[in-house]
């Protein structure tokens, strides 16, 4: 059946689309005073206005010019309540920022970057320095950890910062470079982490993934030279 502008189904439609279309607007920040922002979309993380600092030298030194605001992705609890000058905070945005640089937004994407980083091209001087700090970062956090491999070798996996107790079809294991990239890359809070690897929100394992969390941004903070909010524990 044909539908005319005037029919009810496509009133509706029309109400919907305009619904969906002025809230996608509000979560990428439109209309709220001037700059550029983001395209709008259900799926993109919303944005807050604020004056950011640079981060890198002087912690003091503002980024934003006076009298204005600096559209940027919401961040996730974890980061948002820590004060602004955090390292652990600013350790996060250098991390998002490096691998935006190399166009790397996924694990697979993070850890092929840093091998094909020397493939010469308009751009390899820049690509290298940033997948070197990269490479630096994984290390920092130790993505990979040794285990014996077959017949008595040494075999390098991915560290797990939350492990299974026994197996199950419904529940994953995560990852540290998933929990990384799902913080710092993504925007997603502890709750929506645990909830897609199919856990269950308890206060015992979103405790457990927050402080995973907040250790490797610690341990990526002293990585670029910001020093540590936490001192490390003597072993």
């Amino acid at each position: 059946m044909q539908t005319t502008p005037h029919h009810p189904r496509a009133l509706i439609e029309g109400i919907n689309i305009a619904i969906i279309a002025r809230r996608a607007a509000r979560r990428a920040g439109v209309g709220q005073g001037d700059g550029a922002r983001p395209v709008p979309g259900l799926a993109a993380r919303p944005v807050v206005l604020s004056e950011i600092a640079a981060e890198t030298g002087r912690f003091d030194e503002p980024a934003t010019p006076p009298g204005y605001r600096t559209a940027r992705r919401r961040e996730p609890m974890l980061l948002a309540r820590l004060p602004e000058k955090d390292t652990r905070r600013i350790a996060a945005r250098i991390f998002a920022d490096t691998c935006e640089k190399i166009g790397a937004s996924s694990c697979a994407a993070i850890e092929g970057s840093i091998s094909s980083a020397g493939i010469p091209d308009g751009g390899a001087t820049t690509k290298i320095k940033h997948a070197q700090r990269l490479a630096a970062s994984l290390k920092a956090i130790r993505h990979l950890v040794r285990t014996e491999g077959e017949k008595g070798g040494i075999a390098w996996r991915p560290r797990v910062v939350l492990p299974l107790g026994r197996p199950s079809p419904k529940r994953h294991e995560i990852k540290a470079l998933d929990l990384l990239v799902a913080v710092a890359i993504e925007g997603r809070d502890i709750a929506e982490i645990l909830r897609r690897a199919g856990w269950s929100k308890q206060a015992h394992t979103t405790r457990l993934l927050g402080a995973a969390a907040l250790l490797m941004l610690d341990d990526l903070a002293e990585c670029y030279g910001l020093g540590r909010m936490v001192p490390r524990e003597s072993s």
